[in-house]
């Protein structure tokens, strides 16, 4: 099967979707130590924007510890309204200085994405389609990309960086041995689990190195 006709298949099918349901965990530990955990059961509808979370946090690093547990029902579209039409996990927007590098920045992005596809495979798993995508080689060339765009950032670009999810700074901080991204796609062309795991080492606060893995786990309900 083409990996561009399987996306396009999926993306479609999860566009036309009515309502999302699952849970979402993510985990780090560092020198075996679990310092972060994050569940998030969801379930919204994209029609009416209602939307109920139940999240639980636990985090014990360096001099901070918490546990919390909370229950939140919202309106989607009362929040993007808020936020400008944004979303959750995007703020701000990139001005790009007048010296050419927006569209060296652009073309670098589209020749990642397109290394990106290239490098993805598929198996079969059982009757389900596995999508895997070794992530060692990419984490590297994100890391690249971005010491390049910070070398040729005006002051204006400083002002309105991105502010990423947590779990992709934690990627990004790791010297990662062994990276990898898995989506497990169905015969209706639903993505059903998607994982991100991550093991190597980083630097502490001290520069002192330690072994980390990180652990991303999407289950959706259809």
């Amino acid at each position: 099967m083409s990996k561009i006709k399987l996306l396009y298949d999926v993306f479609k099918t999860m566009k036309d979707k009515e309502a999302f349901n699952g849970n979402i965990k993510i985990q780090a530990i560092e020198n075996e130590k679990k310092v972060f955990f994050l569940s998030n059961e969801f379930s919204t509808n994209k029609d009416t924007g209602a939307t109920k979370t139940k999240v639980t946090t636990e985090v014990d690093y360096e001099d901070n510890k918490l546990n919390h547990e909370s229950t939140t029902e919202f309106n989607m579209k009362d929040h993007f309204h808020h936020k400008g039409g944004h979303g959750m996990w995007m703020h701000g927007k990139h001005h790009e200085c007048a010296n050419g590098g927006g569209m060296k920045n652009k073309l670098s992005h589209v020749t990642f994405m397109l290394g990106v596809l290239n490098k993805i495979k598929l198996e079969e798993d059982g009757d389900k389609t596995l999508l895997f995508l070794d992530l060692k080689d990419i984490i590297c060339e994100i890391k690249e990309m971005r010491q390049q765009f910070n070398d040729v950032e005006c002051e204006e670009t400083k002002e309105h960086k991105h502010h990423h999810p947590a779990f992709v700074k934690e990627l990004m901080d790791m010297d990662a041995s062994e990276a990898s991204l898995k989506v497990w796609i169905n015969k209706s062309n639903e993505a059903e689990k998607v994982e991100i795991l991550a093991n190597g080492n980083k630097n502490d606060k001290l520069q002192n190195q330690i072994s980390a893995s990180f652990n991303l786990l999407l289950n959706l309900a259809w």
